[in-house]
């Protein structure tokens, strides 16, 4: 045993045998230095040269303890003292106890993962209370990974931040010019950050930085909290009347049915729906999903109006009995399901400025899961099955895509859908509902609109927000506007045909389909965006003086003042009339509203462009000035607007003031 200890002691031996030694070239390129019986090698010999062997071997290093030094070294890039210590080295007494005191980590569930508290209560030099070889370890890893040292690796506001779409109202292409000399937007409840330093070229962090979004606390629920581990249908009883439930279903059919025709064919009986609903014998799930989105229009049911109380408490309640029971149900898609599904994803709009959370494109991505298990992505016009339940399949598809194209165009998260994804019939309008698979309603010339327009929304996303097509099209002017061509034509038939159909100031209901001509206006900001993005990169604009690529961008930037011109117009018919505001918005409505305040600010900053027109910044300030006299008007008179609007101009304002003079 003593010679054995003796041997262990001195260490690893000195001498080496070369035999098998690789050669410099092999040792290099970190590869098998095969030599059958003497030098050159196998490698060498391919290559017609000879081998070396003038490098010395790699000295290999003892083992050590290393905690958290090489990590703040490689993440933090700063120099501080590493915690290394060898395993001899540590002692009985080099461990403390008494630091599970201070640490809190597991038992409660609200601290952080890496607190700088607790770094800070740990013993520093001048307080240790032992001179051991322990405590002195512990006070260089209290100094070494101070906060200011550790900013980087454990900022846990990173861990809490979300990226934002490009399609989106907070993406990098509009604020992206707003980091050029700042890290951090501070706007009401919710922060910018850039993922590139200041220091970066300001041309490449339009087209590379990526922006996250910090929530500044916590965000509203989709649903209220309140306990939905045990719900039934007694839990509905309770909160609503069989009137009451009869009414709102017939509310249901008036204002949201045909807007957004969820139900199927053989449900479209409002007594039979009703009284299967209210008598326990339909799905709970969409019975207060139902009920939760037709109480908004209570106030156009006189027994509804003067029986009900506390209807936001209500409304919240249903809508948590509904996501509860869909929830349990989630394991057995069945078409009750979705239907629940795309009703709760229509809850409203709040006054709170943070738009869709990521909470909504996980529900949608419920909703296209569930809808893909049921097999709706396909095309059932030769299916052996009746022509209503044919109908129906195609109309719900259509709903499911729909919320999927618009949620995503704002919520993070992506899209759920693609173009390949489905061959499901175009729906068709004018056409016979008694034969045709796709036809649609006569009262339904809104929904059959919104899908075409989701469509076209489908498009441009593919072609140029994409992650390749982003890679493709952010710095070729020329190659985007070629791709815009066909787009261009189909939205503007697109929307000459909405304009025919479903003309915004029709006597006795002016403004009632005002969310799809909002929504029409928006495609054509999303489209005009990826445009504007070659413009921002200002190595692009400078280096190109042709005059192709000049009347190019003038005519980009001509077609951008007309769409965001569209748009505040069609915001001063709508506060001037009386039934935006009495119909049925869809949830992503608020961020729409919000796009078009964001593009104003966009267009403001490209005015700063050196080759930009003298007469642009002006004509901008005015738009400005309109959109934010037109959502004051709205958004004063409460209800809708104000929910619908609140976004709009808060983000307006507070996005103006972070440009800088």
């Amino acid at each position: 045993m003593d010679a054995q200890a003796s041997v262990r002691d001195r260490g690893p031996r000195e001498y080496k045998s070369r035999r098998y030694r690789p050669c410099d070239s092999c040792r290099g390129r970190k590869i098998a230095c095969r030599i059958d019986s003497s030098p050159p090698c196998a490698f060498c010999r391919s290559r017609g040269t000879d081998c070396t062997f003038l490098e010395k071997p790699v000295t290999k290093r003892r083992r050590t303890l290393s905690l958290l030094g090489a990590c703040n070294n490689d993440v933090s890039g700063t120099d501080h003292a590493a915690f290394v210590q060898s395993w001899d080295d540590l002692t009985s007494q080099a461990f403390d106890s008494t630091i599970f005191e201070r640490l809190d980590l597991f038992e409660n569930e609200t601290s952080n993962f890496f607190d700088y508290n607790a770094i800070a209560d740990l013993p520093q030099d001048g307080q240790a209370q032992s001179n051991s070889t322990g405590d002195e370890s512990m006070s260089q890893l209290a100094q070494s990974n101070s906060p200011e040292n550790l900013h980087v690796y454990i900022d846990r506001s990173l861990h809490r931040s979300y990226m934002p779409p490009d399609t989106s109202h907070l993406s990098r292409l509009v604020v992206g010019r707003l980091f050029d000399s700042q890290e951090r937007i501070h706007l009401p409840r919710l922060t910018l950050l850039s993922t590139q330093a200041c220091g970066h070229d300001s041309e490449s962090r339009n087209l590379d930085g990526r922006v996250l979004a910090q929530t500044e606390q916590e965000s509203q629920p989709l649903v209220s909290r309140t306990d939905t581990s045990k719900v039934s249908w007694s839990d509905v009883e309770n909160l609503l009347s069989e009137k009451q439930r009869v009414n709102l279903v017939q509310l249901f059919f008036r204002f949201i049915e045909p807007v957004f025709p969820v139900l199927a064919q053989s449900q479209h009986n409002d007594e039979s729906v009703s009284r299967d609903l209210g008598q326990g014998r339909g799905s709970l799930a969409l019975a207060a999903s139902l009920y939760a989105t037709a109480l908004p229009f209570s106030m156009h049911d006189d027994h509804l109006n003067a029986t009900l109380t506390d209807v936001s408490a209500k409304r919240e309640r249903l809508y948590s009995i509904a996501l509860a029971t869909v929830l349990d149900e989630a394991h057995a898609p069945s078409m009750e399901t979705l239907q629940a599904c795309l009703l709760i994803l229509q809850k409203g709009p709040t006054t709170r400025p943070e738009g869709l959370t990521p909470t909504y494109s996980w529900l949608t991505s419920l909703a296209a899961t569930t809808a893909k298990s049921l097999g709706l992505q396909y095309d059932c016009s030769n299916w052996n099955i009746s022509l209503i339940e044919k109908q129906s399949r195609t109309r719900i598809w259509w709903a499911t895509f729909i919320m999927d194209a618009w949620v995503s165009l704002e919520s993070p998260g992506g899209r759920s859908i693609n173009s390949d994804d489905y061959d499901v019939l175009q729906l068709r309008a004018g056409t016979n509902s008694l034969h045709d698979v796709n036809a649609i309603p006569d009262n339904a010339h809104n929904f059959y609109h919104i899908a075409t327009i989701s469509c076209l929304l489908s498009q441009v996303y593919e072609t140029y927000y994409t992650v390749r097509a982003v890679k493709a099209t952010a710095a070729d002017l020329f190659k985007a506007l070629e791709l815009a061509r066909p787009l261009r034509s189909a939205l503007n038939e697109c929307r000459q045909s909405l304009t025919t159909d479903l003309p915004f100031n029709v006597e006795g209901e002016s403004g009632i389909n005002a969310s799809v001509h909002l929504a029409g206006s928006v495609v054509s900001i999303v489209l005009f965006r990826a445009l504007l993005r070659p413009l921002q990169n200002r190595a692009t604009t400078i280096s190109h003086t042709d005059n192709s690529h000049k009347s190019a961008a003038a005519a980009v930037m001509t077609g951008s003042l007309n769409s965001a011109k569209e748009a505040v117009q069609l915001l001063e018919s709508m506060v001037s009339a009386v039934g935006p505001w009495n119909a049925f918005w869809h949830s992503w409505s608020q961020g729409n509203f919000a796009i078009v305040s964001t593009f104003l600010v966009q267009l403001t900053l490209l005015c700063k462009l050196e080759d930009s027109p003298t007469s642009m910044k002006a004509e901008v300030s005015g738009l400005i000035s309109r959109w934010k006299r037109a959502i004051r008007t709205g958004a004063g008179s409460g209800g809708w607007g104000s929910s619908l609007m609140s976004l709009a101009l808060t983000r307006l304002d507070s996005l103006l003031n972070q440009i800088q003079p």
